[in-house]
């Protein structure tokens, strides 16, 4: 009796965990991020690439991030949020993602430079800080071309 105990209790804490990370993972998706295949129309290339993961011709291929990145529409709105101004990211664990506003990125830190141009196309392609050391391994390595890198920046730049 005592072993049918413990599995009903597992089984209940495990529909419990199923039903916080699908209700956390509804409401992250509702709070920008489109869903996958989601018409949208978009003011910029920039913004579609910040919200879509894609340019005007198709996806962009990336490399590393999360293992569920690409299920939630693979933009940088997916740990980045709207805004720009990123925070926690609940999914598998969770992790903080940082503001990536231009202006932000631009201000210089106590510890670091303050990114360039050049040093946000490095971070978004190869995953590098601005002192050139590696960003989280939950940052996609993207493989972007010149003009979509400056569209995105213009849009970063676009960002309250």
């Amino acid at each position: 009796m005592g072993e049918e105990r413990a599995l009903i209790i597992f089984l209940l804490i495990a529909l419990v965990v199923i039903a916080v990370v699908t209700t956390v993972s509804f409401i992250f998706m509702m709070s920008g991020a489109p869903f996958r295949g989601q018409a949208r129309d978009f003011s910029s290339n920039g913004e579609r690439i910040f919200f879509a993961g894609r340019n005007s011709r198709n996806a962009i291929d990336f490399r590393k991030g999360p293992p569920w990145f690409q299920m939630h529409g693979g933009g940088c709105v997916v740990c980045h949020g709207s805004d720009g101004r990123g925070g926690r990211v609940p999914m598998m664990g969770g992790f903080t993602a940082p503001d990536i506003r231009y202006k932000t990125l631009t201000m210089p830190h106590d510890d670091e430079p303050a990114f360039t141009n050049a040093t946000i196309k490095r971070a978004i392609t190869e995953g590098k800080e601005s002192d050139g050391s590696d960003l989280s391994g939950n940052m996609p390595r993207w493989r972007m071309s010149d003009a979509d890198l400056n569209d995105l920046i213009g849009f970063l730049k676009s960002l309250p």
